[in-house]
């Protein structure tokens, strides 16, 4: 499959079909799944097909949205100019509404493509995945030889980050199609049972989530949209600790302190680990960035959570990294500008 070119002209109407070869895949997957018996050179070579197909379905998907996000940023840029523009008023309305109209049919191909392929990969990829899952797990029982379990451990990995991201990409698809409800929240009885369900997950295994007490504090927000951004932050403070749950000896510890800071409720998540550079201060938020090439970190947290925050009007920065600490910084406004 052959990714898009990255040095396509975004404002080309012509995207084509970048997921053209995705049948393809398919088939050497399920030729892949349906053979018994598989020498160790084979699994070789089936972890290595396996692994570039999925980094080049990871680059289109990568690319599409930065190509949305360009769209809808010139859009916005677009509808400031038209706000502020004084001279020759009927001339630019003419001009820009020509462009925007042309940035929208844009942005339309460019997520009716994202949209059918996330579809695609909820039907055609993750059920022979699951089904690779399965035979992997299956063989690991009946294989002796030390080397054949190292590549069907290898196989298993890759093959489970694979299903770890295409449901991340599902949830994003879905949060960013679904309209909010604002409603009155409690943020204090929100961040416990967020701390709560977070203790449960495998991966906080020997991390401890402390809450600074604080008085009671009600936001106007989206509940389930909230919950996701939050469950975010703790995801991303615990993929950015010093160690892995693998490799973890000793506890270690993720900080919330919540204040009150004029019209909005102020979060700070803090933690000790990957240090990120001020130049990727902005970039983190990106989807698919990554300031560390430890192959736990996909660089969908932080993009989600961004996500979450800003359909409800919630701003998140880096206020601090270094050795010592990394604090995020959440803002959640207190009262929203809608009609309850």
């Amino acid at each position: 499959m052959n990714p898009i070119d990255p040095k396509k002209d975004a404002s080309n109407e012509d995207y084509g079909h970048v997921f053209h070869n995705e049948e393809e895949v398919l088939a050497n997957a399920k030729q892949t799944i349906a053979t018994n018996d598989m020498p160790v050179a084979d699994l070789r070579a089936a972890y290595t097909d396996l692994t570039e197909n999925y980094e080049k379905l990871l680059y289109d998907i990568k690319l599409l949205t930065r190509l949305s996000d360009k769209q809808q940023n010139k859009i916005q840029q677009q509808n400031e100019e038209l706000r502020h523009s004084k001279h020759n008023l009927e001339d630019i309305v003419v001009a820009r509404t020509k462009d925007l109209n042309k940035a929208y049919s844009d942005v339309l191909n460019i997520n009716k493509e994202l949209d059918s392929f996330v579809y695609r990969a909820s039907h055609d990829i993750r059920g022979p995945l699951a089904t690779f899952l399965g035979l992997c797990n299956l063989a690991k029982m009946e294989v002796g030889e030390a080397k054949a379990l190292e590549y069907l451990e290898m196989l298993h990995s890759t093959a489970k980050r694979m299903d770890d991201i295409l449901n991340r990409l599902l949830a994003i698809n879905k949060m960013k199609n679904v309209a909010v409800q604002f409603e009155k929240i409690e943020i204090k009885q929100i961040i416990s049972k967020i701390v709560q369900e977070a203790q449960q997950k495998e991966s906080f295994r020997s991390v401890k989530i402390s809450v600074n007490a604080f008085d009671v504090l009600d936001v106007v927000s989206d509940l389930n949209t909230m919950e996701i951004m939050l469950m975010q932050m703790l995801e991303n403070a615990v993929d950015s600790l010093s160690s892995t749950p693998q490799d973890r000896t000793q506890t270690e510890f993720i900080h919330l302190y919540l204040i009150r800071q004029e019209q909005y409720v102020c979060l700070f998540v803090k933690y000790t680990g990957i240090v990120i550079p001020p130049e990727h201060w902005e970039k983190v938020f990106e989807i698919f960035h990554r300031t560390h090439q430890r192959s736990d970190m996909t660089g969908l947290r932080l993009y989600t959570a961004k996500l979450a925050a800003d359909k409800i009007n919630s701003k998140i920065r880096i206020v601090e990294s270094n050795p010592v600490q990394t604090i995020f910084e959440v803002l959640i406004p207190l009262i929203q500008e809608v009609v309850l």
